[in-house]
This record gives C-alpha cells, structure tokens and sequence, in this order.
C-alpha cells in the first residue's frame, strides 16, 4: 500500500493547490515539532504522514518530549503508556493540544485519561472491510475526504475494538458504518470530543490500511477514473506516473485517510497561528492572489507563531502581513 499512500499525497497536495491554497499554505508550515507520533508496532500512522510529505516526530516515550498545546500527538494502537503519563496526557489536552488515538488505544489509553466519554464494548472484529459514511459533515476534520460519488471502503484488522460512546451530549460521531453496526452492535467509525481547551480524535482499526476489497464496479476502475475524473484534476497539475495496476478503490481508501489527517493537521496548525478568524479570511485572500495564473501558481506560507508576521512567497516576490500573535498565557 505504500505506494498507493505515496500516490494518495500527491493527490492531497495537488487538490489542496488548486482548490484551498490557503489550506496548502498552511499545511507547507508544518515542522517535526508539531506532530509527535509515539510507535505503537501495531499501526503505523506515520507511514501515513511520511508518504504524504507531512513532517513528524516520530517518540518511543513520552519521556522523550515535553508536550505543549500547539502540538498534535498521536497515539499509534497498542497505545501502551505508563502508569504516570495518564495524567500527562491528560493535562496536554486540558491545556490545548490534541490527540489522535487508534484502535486499542481506545482501551489503554481513553478509558483510562479520559472516563466516562469512551469505551470498549468488548466485541473484537475480523479481518474485514465496511463501507463508511460521514455522519458531521460540518465538522472540519471530514470536509472533502468522500467524493460525490464517493463510497470508500474502510479496513477492520481483526481484533478491532468497537467503540461505545458514553456521553453523546459530549462525543461527535464524525463517521460510521451501519455493517459495523450491524455485526459488532457499534456503528462508530470515528469519533471527536473537546477537552479542556484541546481535543480528541479517536477511531476504529488502524489509521495506516493493508487492504482494501473492490465491492463494486466503480472501485474496480483505474486510479485514472478518480485522479482526473472525481478529483477533476488535469495531467499538467500531477504527475501520477503509471497508475495502471491501482483501482479506483484503493486509491480511494488511501486517499480519504490522507486527507482526514491533513484535515485534523491543518486545523491544529490554523489554531496555533492564530485564535482567531480574522487571520484564515486575510490567508484565504492572499493565497487566491498569490496563486493566480499571472504569479507563477505556487505559494509557500511561513510559520508566524513566534514573529507575528505571514510571508506568503510565490515565484515573482514575498508579500508580508502582520497578524496578532495567540496567546500563550
């Protein structure tokens, strides 16, 4: 699959540029800092952010950093963590920063830092694959990651912990699967909850997929039918190389996990930069000026949260806007 997420980060950056280069922008100022991934052995989210071209750091402990809010961690399945580092954790999120748990960790982790919003029915899955649909589809993690004629295909490894929500008045269901439902009596794919001042994202299997099954004649299709059909992208804007032993299935699968991650990236990145919304309008309108035909059509945005300043450069100059640094108190 490896070569498929490598296509599937293509497709993301190529899709961000021409349709939301403020997003690209942002997404260009992502540094290793602020995306720690602790090893779990099980999943490999890192696989993941690597083959999209998303910088990380990738921990063997939470020994090995100090944790601020303006930082996403990510917890990989098994998600063993030590007795004392619940509480850090814990005070992470409470503080600002967001996590993003897989599987098992469901169980090692959630339950545990966490109670009373999440927990494992203690059903385990087969090897198997569901069909999935958006539930929250306001929510920004899960904007664009199904195409209008989308129906992408999501991997169950086998043990997989179903999740039951305690506390809907707390957690989002942001995607589910009525087969999921139907065979393990939770339909829960993917689920969100604020915390403090940050946020959790937790789903179902491994964020990182081994396969994927084409139940359908459209995902029997080549990659070519969604790379320059659904995702309405032309030859000169990617380079896709040969795609001909790709279905439009596997690509599909791949790149809707690439682009929630991204989504979830660029999110926690627009908040570090600035709290507020006045920050993303000006970004938006300069991005859309500085990727124009008659600039070059490339833009760069570099990190702000120190000098207070946005440079967006493009082939010809660098534009520079002053914004209002967040507050770290």
């Amino acid at each position: 699959m490896k070569n498929i997420y490598k296509l599937a980060g293509d497709i993301l950056r190529s899709k961000l540029q021409k349709d939301a280069p403020a997003e690209a922008a942002i997404l260009g100022t992502v540094v290793n800092e602020d995306v720690i991934v602790l090893y779990g052995g099980m999943d490999h989210v890192e696989d993941v952010l690597e083959a999209a071209g998303i910088p990380f750091r990738l921990i063997y402990s939470l020994d090995e950093v100090s944790l601020a809010p303006s930082q996403l961690l990510i917890i990989n399945c098994p998600g063993h963590v030590e007795t004392d580092h619940i509480e850090k954790i814990r005070s992470f999120v409470e503080s600002g920063g967001s996590l993003i748990t897989t599987d098992w960790a469901l169980h090692n982790v959630l339950e545990k830092v966490f109670p009373g919003y999440l927990e494992w029915n203690y059903e385990s899955t087969g090897d198997e694959v569901v069909g999935i649909k958006i539930v929250a589809s306001n929510h920004p993690f899960v904007a664009g990651i199904i195409t209008e004629k989308g129906d992408p295909q999501w991997w169950l490894e086998s043990s997989s912990y179903p999740i039951r929500v305690l506390d809907h008045s707390k957690v989002s269901i942001l995607i589910d699967s009525p087969e999921l439902g139907k065979r393990y009596k939770e339909s829960a794919v993917a689920v969100f909850f604020p915390f403090g001042r940050g946020d959790v994202f937790h789903m179902i299997s491994h964020y990182y997929l081994q396969r994927t099954e084409l139940k359908s004649v459209r995902h029997s299709k080549g990659a070519d039918d969604f790379i320059f059909g659904e995702m309405n992208l032309s030859p000169h804007e990617i380079k896709a190389g040969d795609v001909s032993r790709i279905h439009l299935g596997e690509i599909e699968s791949a790149y809707s996990a690439a682009k929630l991650m991204s989504n979830i990236i660029i999110d926690k990145k627009r908040k570090s930069i600035s709290p507020d919304n006045e920050t993303e309008k000006v970004l938006d309108s300069m991005a859309k000026k500085y990727s124009s035909k008659s600039t070059g059509g490339q833009i760069k945005l570099s990190d702000t949260s120190k000098s207070g300043q946005i440079r967006i450069h493009n082939q010809e100059k660098t534009s520079r806007i002053r914004i209002n640094p967040p507050d770290e108190s």
